[in-house]
């Protein structure tokens, strides 16, 4: 069993959130709405929760709910109905910060150690092949959907952020060579490549074209998606940048490990979002309040990498939330966290997010 939970809050804001406390900026006399959506992972069966209380009076009380058909076990129901009572409703001042400096940076090394796992395995790496030549086909295929122009955006965009985003050291055009034929060159290459890393350098293109496709093949999908990274992504972010730092050459994930197969020895050094960006002291946002309590690390914010790759789902007609959707969100998760740019639970949350998306599509 798995769960989503979506707080509404007044203005309509969603936080992706456990039961613990509520962190909230409304006024006391505001109402809140805890919506919870409990899926059965072996059959796909849906249920909704809704639950209402007020600052003034904090107790949860069940307020309607919607279930596609029984769930297979409501074990969870009288747990949850257990931790409602111990949900307090707090303000961001209240937030306790003791100890979590060092919690934070135990667990980014353990997901480092996770991602890399993941970033080996062969199986892994042979689906990001096969979806960069899915990419690839329809580029092919379809050249309106990669004209000179778009090929120039996509081009330029990776190298002018290579200071902040994973780029390989050999992503660059001869300028004898068109940006279309450049980009079907480079992927080719990568994909008919048998090198540890080949996967590594797709994926630093691959995060990005998908959401540009998706706008010259479902403008409306395209806006939707860009439309959840404004409301969703952006919001849930707080923290100040202080001297730049940047990633070292062959160091993984955002403690810069070192690992015998360096998968990242070809990419550029960019920004080390874990040591150059620092959360206030006392931050005002819900969503950086409710991950410093509950111990679990923000790096730089929900995921825009993430958001942005979801496209591919209704690109590639791959259900999110199918075995190789899922498949896919692991691998990209291990990517970006190797890449030093989020911590797990913030890529995590980013796709959970587009999966509400895609759920109502």
């Amino acid at each position: 069993m798995s769960f989503i939970l979506n707080c509404t809050i007044g203005n309509n804001e969603k936080c992706i959130l456990s039961i613990n406390s509520l962190f909230f900026t409304p006024l006391e006399d505001d109402s809140f709405e805890l919506a919870i959506c409990c899926v059965d992972e072996l059959t796909g069966v849906k249920k909704n929760l809704f639950y209402n209380c007020s600052y003034v009076n904090a107790s949860w009380c069940l307020s309607t709910q919607s279930t596609e058909q029984a769930l297979t076990d409501d074990w969870f129901k009288e747990a949850l109905h257990a931790q409602l009572p111990t949900m307090t409703l707090k303000r961001p001042d209240d937030i306790e910060q003791h100890g979590y400096a060092i919690k934070r940076w135990e667990i980014l090394k353990q997901e480092d150690i996770q991602a890399h796992q993941i970033l080996i395995e062969p199986f892994n790496r042979d689906l990001i092949h096969q979806v960069a030549k899915a990419l690839l086909s329809i580029i092919e295929a379809q050249p309106a959907l990669m004209d000179e122009e778009f090929a120039s955006f996509v081009y330029e965009r990776i190298r002018s952020k290579s200071d902040r985003y994973p780029t390989p050291h050999d992503f660059k055009r001869d300028e004898d060579i068109s940006y279309r034929e450049y980009l079907i060159y480079y992927l080719h290459t990568q994909i008919d490549s048998s090198e540890v890393d080949s996967h590594i350098k797709l994926m630093c293109l691959i995060w990005l074209m998908p959401s540009t496709m998706l706008s010259r093949t479902d403008d409306a999908k395209s806006q939707a998606l860009l439309d959840t990274y404004h409301c969703q992504v952006v919001t849930k972010r707080e923290h100040i940048h202080d001297d730049a730092k940047t990633t070292s050459s062959g160091g993984f994930g955002n403690t810069q490990m070192h690992f015998e197969q360096q998968l990242f020895k070809n990419i550029k050094e960019h920004c080390h979002y874990a040591d150059e960006c620092r959360y206030p002291e006392h931050p005002q946002t819900p969503y950086v309040c409710k991950l410093i309590e509950a111990g679990l690390p923000y790096v730089s914010g929900v995921s825009g990498m993430a958001n942005s790759f979801s496209a591919i789902f209704p690109l590639l007609n791959i259900r999110i939330n199918s075995e190789q959707g899922k498949k896919l969100q692991e691998i990209i998760k291990a990517f970006i966290v190797g890449g030093a740019m989020h911590s797990m639970i913030e890529v995590e949350h980013s796709f959970a997010i587009s999966e509400q998306l895609f759920n109502d599509w």
